[in-house]
């Protein structure tokens, strides 16, 4: 299952993690539950090469400035603590997939 941060966590993640998917979200976002399944099919996909975490902006406000999120879902890759790909919006399995794979071609 997806690790839950906030603003007092998410920097020590992401120094503590090489490769890490982050869902940017907020309660009562409908798109926002509708990609939920589809990261946890992805974190266990991507088991061993990218950890994904999730972060509820409406308790941690201070990371959408920091990240200049304008809208959820947010899904940002980051590597080595550096991002690396950002997705605004509802993504499909397929599309999703070829984000993470992308990005680790570059």
């Amino acid at each position: 299952m997806a690790v839950n941060l906030n603003a007092g966590t998410f920097d020590q993640f992401l120094r503590e993690h090489s490769v890490v998917l982050a869902d940017f979200y907020k309660d009562g976002c409908v798109a926002c539950r509708r990609i939920a399944p589809l990261l946890t099919q992805t974190e266990a996909a991507w088991a061993g090469r990218a950890e994904v975490a999730r972060v509820n902006l409406s308790g941690s406000p201070e990371i959408a400035g920091q990240y200049a999120i304008q809208a959820t879902p947010t899904l940002i890759l980051f590597r080595e603590g550096l991002e690396i790909a950002r997705h605004r919006g509802v993504i499909s399995k397929d599309e999703l997939d070829a984000f993470l794979e992308e990005a680790f071609t570059e």
